[in-house]
């Protein structure tokens, strides 16, 4: 069987270093904003995004990257 467009978004966000709970999170968040003209791929779209901001911000947060200081000056 396949695995649903949520499951799989929410799989997505935990190997990028999400949690359950982040994800869930970040989901009740999007959905808050939801209006009602929105339709289903909009409400999707809106999560990926959301999830992916938090992600990002998650990672800037862990402090520097282990790729930070390795490029060269020129």
């Amino acid at each position: 069987m396949p695995m649903s467009p949520l499951q799989a978004t929410f799989d997505a966000a935990k190997q990028f270093g999400l949690t359950e709970d982040e994800a869930w999170h970040t989901l009740e968040a999007s959905l808050y904003d939801i209006c009602g003209d929105d339709t289903i791929s909009d409400v999707r779209e809106d999560l990926v995004a959301a999830l992916a901001a938090r992600i990002l911000a998650k990672q800037r947060a862990s402090g520097p990257s282990r790729t930070a200081g390795t490029a060269t000056a020129r």
